[in-house]
């Protein structure tokens, strides 16, 4: 029993540890994101390298306008609050293709508010050639 106990204090301690390494990502143009992309089964393979099981749902739910908060969930709100949503802070999950998947996580967007507040982690489907991680370009894989 004590021995699990450690264990599980070590499991904890490398989810900390991995959610302290998310590589934060930044969008130089938010009209090419993909608001309503369906994931082809090549995506879907690639996410799941970079999601935990219990996050995959998540992804597919919660990625393209039709869950995400009222003032970006179509065209013609976005086309009014683009400038805000630069605002969002991103962690860059993964990129497949030309693509690459983006999360807003709630837990670190509390300064988006009204129609652009999350209640829950959402994700953007962007144009890799508009994003940058840390100061560089990223690459697909």
């Amino acid at each position: 029993m004590e021995k699990m106990k450690k264990l599980i204090v070590i499991a904890l301690v490398l989810v900390g540890h991995a959610a302290l390494l998310a590589q934060t990502a930044t969008v130089t143009d938010f009209g090419q994101l993909y608001s309503t992309y369906a994931f082809e089964e090549s995506d879907i393979d690639i996410i799941k390298g970079a999601v935990s099981s219990t996050e995959m749902p998540n992804v597919l739910a919660y990625a393209t306008e039709d869950l995400w908060p009222a003032g970006i969930s179509t065209l013609s709100e976005r086309a009014t609050t683009r400038p805000k949503m630069y605002n969002y802070k991103l962690d860059y999950v993964c990129s497949f293709g030309t693509y690459t998947l983006l999360r807003a996580a709630k837990s670190k967007n509390s300064h988006m508010t009204g129609n652009m507040a999350l209640s829950y982690d959402i994700y953007f489907v962007v144009a890799t050639s508009s994003v940058t991680r840390n100061g560089g370009s990223t690459s697909s894989t």
